[in-house]
């Protein structure tokens, strides 16, 4: 296989991780860093979404009237859906094996673990996807997308270089194009956010 050393080392992003391996062809590790600001904004979303909740269950213990519950339930729900999109940029680790004919994703959080297998002959593509940073959202950032049987997402809400690299990374090793988004055509908000790409 021949992927290049340019590819394995020297422009490697922060967060990947070679590891030597005697089985596998290759095996890399994957925390996600980088997009401190859309953290800090979820962490301040929570803080200040939470005082609501913390009143409306407040109210709901002291005078438990049933229209409360509803106001209960809407104030919450989106708590705990932002919280768990919280832990999962925080503590998600990846491990991807690459074998001769299939590529396996090991994914961790805090303990819970998964397993995806993707053939290497059921690739019919591998894409770079802009998922942030449009008029609804202020954050730029770019995941990946391997078509197989599925449409599989492997990283999401990232800086460019961290799907660029990968995506390159799968596509030589599939064997394939890569459809990449070309970054002169993509204008950032802000000259802060070039900072942690």
């Amino acid at each position: 296989m021949s992927l290049s050393n340019d590819l394995l080392n020297e422009s490697m992003p922060k967060g990947f991780t070679l590891i030597a391996s005697d089985y596998y062809d290759f095996v890399i590790t994957y925390k996600r860093t980088g997009m401190v600001f859309m953290n800090l904004f979820i962490i301040f979303f929570l803080g200040v979404w939470s005082i609501p909740c913390l009143l409306f269950t407040w109210i709901l213990l002291l005078n438990p009237i049933s229209g409360f519950f509803v106001f209960f339930l809407v104030f919450w729900i989106p708590e705990i859906i932002v919280l768990l999109e919280l832990i999962k940029f925080l503590f998600c680790h990846k491990t991807f094996y690459f074998e001769t004919n299939q590529l396996i994703i090991k994914t961790n959080i805090l303990g819970i673990q998964w397993k995806d297998t993707i053939k290497k002959k059921s690739i019919k593509g591998v894409y770079q996807v802009k998922d942030g940073g449009g008029e609804e959202d202020s954050f730029p950032s770019w995941g990946l997308k391997v078509v197989a049987h599925d449409d599989i997402i492997l990283i999401y809400r990232q800086p460019y270089k961290k799907s660029y690299w990968l995506g390159q990374f799968i596509a030589d090793w599939a064997g394939i194009n890569f459809s990449y988004y070309n970054r002169k055509d993509i204008k950032f908000l802000s000259s802060i956010f070039n900072k942690y790409n």
